[in-house]
């Protein structure tokens, strides 16, 4: 069970928010259906972020924004983060080693290889977080209206950048957030490309759809600027924390353990494999729910949660089940 939720001993005396009850049910399938277990954390730095702990391997931690942050609720950082474990996004390790091909591609004489290895990583979080977003999207409607809506509300906080500022890492982010118009012509296609071919895919979607786009666009124009440092954002100063938020922290947590091996392939898959392993995904997913919200009707009502202090579990059932139902109601 989750331990942990943002309101601080909630089961003493306060009142859980809606968020804390929504957040609850969803982790809890999550975990049930992925083996795992979950805790929340809280942090000051505007970021989310997930982890796995250093010794308990079935262990993820999950630290979101408190307070939140002003583009993007609690509630949607939280899906976001459980999107990533439940739908195996590679580890930092991982994607870095996979990437590091592209680096080596420079000539000897490259002198900016560390900001080509930041671009790469940059991109591919971006790439990811749209793959997973689909696949949870696609089982839940109402969290996927939250993650159009609120990238929608970040796309609009995004402003044009002088012509010599512009990158295909910004590029691609602005279509994501459905700024286009933002996008410079010349990587629409490609930058469009990439994120339609990733949804709905299984986690080699990222490398098979991260590899055209490194390909045709960010490795020729790292060759011809890579000179141009810093990387500048196409975000006023709410979005470029939403920017950050993002694009800088995020997944890559999942692989800070040194004693982690890769799980990096060796090569990019099909597109068409990569579809047919995310409609899989989504499938077990939805039937590890629905075994998981049989057992829940199921066991027996005097049965007391271990965190749920002075308040009764009956009472915990009825608030919990109404509040979601509510929710999903108005979501959809």
């Amino acid at each position: 069970m989750i331990e942990k939720i943002l309101t601080q001993d909630k089961w003493k005396g306060l009142v859980a928010t809606p968020d804390d009850v929504i957040l609850r049910k969803i982790g809890a399938i999550f975990e049930a259906s992925k083996g795992t277990v979950v805790k929340w954390e809280s942090n000051t730095k505007q970021e989310a972020y997930i982890y796995r702990d250093k010794k308990d391997k079935r262990c993820y931690h999950i630290s979101l924004s408190n307070p939140p942050h002003p583009l993007i609720p609690t509630l949607v950082s939280g899906h976001h983060e459980l999107a990533h474990m439940g739908f195996d996004s590679f580890t930092g390790k991982s994607v870095k080693e996979f990437f590091a091909k592209w680096v080596d591609k420079f000539p000897a004489n490259y002198k900016y290889k560390p900001m080509a290895k930041e671009m790469y990583e940059m991109l591919a979080n971006i790439i990811e977080d749209e793959r997973i977003e689909s696949l949870l999207g696609d089982i839940y409607a109402g969290i996927g209206n939250d993650f159009e809506k609120y990238g929608a509300k970040v796309g609009e906080s995004y402003e044009a950048l002088d012509k010599k500022d512009q990158n295909p890492c910004n590029a691609i982010l602005c279509v994501r957030f459905g700024r286009i118009d933002l996008c410079p012509k010349e990587w629409r296609k490609e930058a469009i490309k990439a994120l339609e071919d990733v949804r709905m895919t299984n986690k080699h979607g990222l490398l098979t759809c991260g590899e055209r786009y490194v390909d045709k666009i960010l490795y020729p124009w790292l060759l011809k600027n890579g000179h141009t440092i810093p990387i500048k954002y196409v975000m006023t100063s709410a979005g470029n924390m939403a920017g950050d938020y993002n694009a800088k922290c995020d997944h890559r947590a999942l692989g800070n353990e040194s004693d982690e091996k890769s799980n990096a392939p060796k090569k990019a898959k099909s597109l068409k494999d990569c579809k047919e392993g995310g409609e899989s995904d989504t499938n077990a997913f939805r039937e590890n729910a629905e075994k998981h919200a049989r057992e829940r009707h199921t066991k027996p009502k005097n049965q007391m949660p271990e965190d749920c202090g002075v308040i009764t579990y009956l009472n915990i059932e009825l608030k919990c089940t109404s509040m979601v139902m509510l929710w999903i109601y108005l979501q959809s």
